[in-house]
């Protein structure tokens, strides 16, 4: 940090120099708060009342803990790596696509994924050359006058 920021006061936070969009606390917090005052209760003893009412038979709770013990995995798709070369025409990749879904070298939705994102490119592309074509006739129309 150079000498002159460390001297500007005016960038200083003090008791009268405060940021005019302060943050609240964390909904965290607030709640942490609110079971100290409102039921005596520190973190830690909040979380021994959650595990003695799941011991005691308290199905939501036992649930929730084994939850958070043991999370649910999430599905991931599987590593797919074909040999389709970047200037092939998109249909020629789309066949690849299928044919490696065909032959059981791909997953058929992460084939399906994998030709709705050429899709999707092409709409992109679509799009994008229209949008070029009006302006080019947009352009030659100013410069007739009309």
């Amino acid at each position: 940090m150079t000498s002159a920021k460390k001297n500007n006061v005016a960038t200083r936070f003090t008791s009268d120099n405060q940021p005019v969009k302060r943050r609240g606390k964390t909904p965290r917090t607030l709640l942490v708060e609110a079971l100290k005052s409102e039921a005596n209760l520190d973190e830690p003893s909040f979380y021994k009342l959650i595990v003695q009412r799941a011991l005691d038979g308290d199905a939501m709770l036992t649930r929730e803990i084994l939850t958070r013990l043991q999370p649910v995995h999430k599905a991931t798709l599987p590593d797919v790596q074909l040999d389709i070369p970047r200037e092939a025409a998109p249909v020629d990749k789309v066949v690849a696509i299928i044919d490696a879904v065909a032959a059981g070298h791909c997953p058929p939705d992460v084939g399906d994924m994998m030709i709705g994102m050429i899709k999707n490119m092409l709409d992109i592309y679509n799009v994008t050359e229209l949008a070029e074509k009006v302006r080019r006739i947009e352009e030659r129309l100013g410069e007739l006058g009309q």
